[in-house]
């Protein structure tokens, strides 16, 4: 498959994981789970995942509109290898942190690897 047809997957893929986190707040029931937390803990959540969403949104927008030049440049290249550094990192940390053996969370690490393939086959291929 050519490397900017992967990396264009990647937006989408990015942009489905910006969704799916705005509906963290009523899939997890934060409102009701924030009364056994410190306050503290849960801003930090609140502000971690709203600033989650826009990295999803930034790692789309530049895999959309800028995939020639993530291709073409060494600055290119380097956010490419992050974009697929970031994916693994967090397929790694399912299995580190959410060691639940129920069948979304096993969907999720085989999405998180997909992430991984997205960005890390174009920088292999260009290096």
């Amino acid at each position: 498959m050519d490397s900017e047809i992967l990396i264009r997957s990647g937006a989408v893929f990015n942009l489905g994981f910006a969704v799916f986190h705005l509906f963290f707040w009523k899939l997890f029931e934060w409102k009701k789970e924030s009364k056994r937390m410190s306050r503290a803990n849960y801003a930090i959540i609140q502000i971690f995942n709203l600033c989650l969403i826009l990295v999803f949104i930034a790692m789309g927008w530049i895999s959309w509109f800028h995939s020639g030049e993530l291709l073409g440049s060494a600055l290119g290249k380097t956010v490419l290898f992050f974009f697929g550094l970031f994916w693994a990192a967090r397929f790694l940390e399912q299995f580190i942190f959410l060691r639940v053996n129920r069948v979304m969370v096993h969907v999720l690490s085989v999405l998180f690897l997909l992430g991984t393939l997205l960005y890390s086959v174009p920088f292999f291929r260009g290096i």
